[in-house]
């Protein structure tokens, strides 16, 4: 109310303050007192917060989903060789995985069955990494498409290039090095491999 009668009139007060920048720091009692005529003097007024709140000490008291139970794009890298595998799936990680593993033994093979039984190496859940949580099923094969493309250049065990395509995700094929004041812009070589049947989502 102040600041608005300052505004329209000058008999409350003929020469109106101008507006002081606030500033935000950490209050300490011998510290801050004395700073604050001084910041005063040059028209800022200090604001103190409380950065020790018993809330933000203890956290959130939710439970967090664990990256094993979401679903989404994830990795898988060999234990042995270090040949990386992206693959998408709408249900919990954890349980693609062991469709993973076990399918070395199938008829029907998945990319990562198929190494794991051509090579015999061994592939750890410790290798397994979700790399973009999705929740919604009409974004995850665009954002599995994205992120193989992205990674083609690590010689994938992907044998395809996703559900998804598109002249569009050559952008992701684009490797960018700088070197000082020089980009050298280098298209990766596309891996080649067998082809993997697609029967993820149920």
């Amino acid at each position: 109310m102040k600041k608005r009668l300052n505004d329209i009139s000058t008999f409350y007060n003929e020469s109106p303050d101008i507006e002081k920048k606030r500033i935000g720091i950490r209050y300490y009692p011998e510290v801050t007192k004395l700073l604050r005529p001084i910041y005063s003097r040059v028209n800022m007024e200090l604001v103190y917060r409380n950065e020790g709140a018993l809330k933000d000490l203890l956290g959130s008291i939710k439970d967090t989903t664990l990256a094993l139970h979401k679903s989404g794009i994830y990795q898988i890298t060999c234990s042995h060789c270090g040949r990386p595998y992206i693959g998408m799936t709408i249900r919990k990680l954890f349980v693609r995985f062991n469709e993973h593993i076990k399918s070395a033994k199938w008829k029907q093979k998945t990319a990562v069955g198929k190494h794991i039984f051509s090579t015999n190496h061994e592939v750890n859940i410790s290798e397994l990494k979700l790399i973009k949580p999705v929740r919604q099923l009409w974004k995850i094969e665009y954002y599995e498409a994205i992120y193989i493309h992205r990674h083609k250049h690590k010689n994938l065990l992907n044998v395809d290039d996703g559900n998804i395509k598109s002249p569009l995700l050559r952008i992701f094929l684009v490797e960018r090095k700088t070197d000082e004041r020089v980009i050298d812009l280098t298209e990766d070589t596309p891996n080649s491999s067998i082809n993997e049947p697609f029967f993820d989502c149920e």
